[in-house]
This record gives C-alpha cells, sequence and structure tokens, in this order.
C-alpha cells in the first residue's frame, strides 16, 4: 500500500511512499508529486472548511484545495 486513509471521515490521505502525478488514489488523480509522509486531499475543500485526519478537525484549509 501506497498510502493511508486512517479516519472514516478523513478528507485527507496520507502518501506512505513518493507517489508521482497522474497516479490513481481512491478515484482520484494526483495532480501533483506526493512526497512521503506528505498529505494530499481527497475531495474537494473549501476555503475555511476543515482538514479532517483520524476523523477529527486538523486545521482548516486557507484556500482552496
Amino acid at each position: 500500500m501506497d498510502y493511508i486513509k486512517i479516519g472514516k471521515n478523513d478528507n485527507v490521505a496520507v502518501a506512505l511512499t513518493e507517489l508521482s502525478q497522474g497516479t490513481q488514489v481512491l478515484g482520484i488523480t494526483l495532480r501533483d508529486d506526493i512526497p512521503a509522509g506528505h498529505k494530499f486531499a481527497l475531495e474537494e475543500i473549501r476555503c475555511g472548511e476543515n482538514i479532517m485526519k483520524y476523523s477529527s478537525p486538523i486545521g482548516h484549509a486557507t484556500c482552496d484545495i
């Protein structure tokens, strides 16, 4: 497995290995290379919306993602 989605309500996942632009993950196509250990969005996240990890908010988007 190259990524992990920790909670069922998460809107981000974490890359366990480097993921290349164009890789398909959970029905999305990555727009950029994602380094190992970094989060990537699994859906559109609007400015001000919560970033969800561990099924809990861990911050909020400062711009549209």
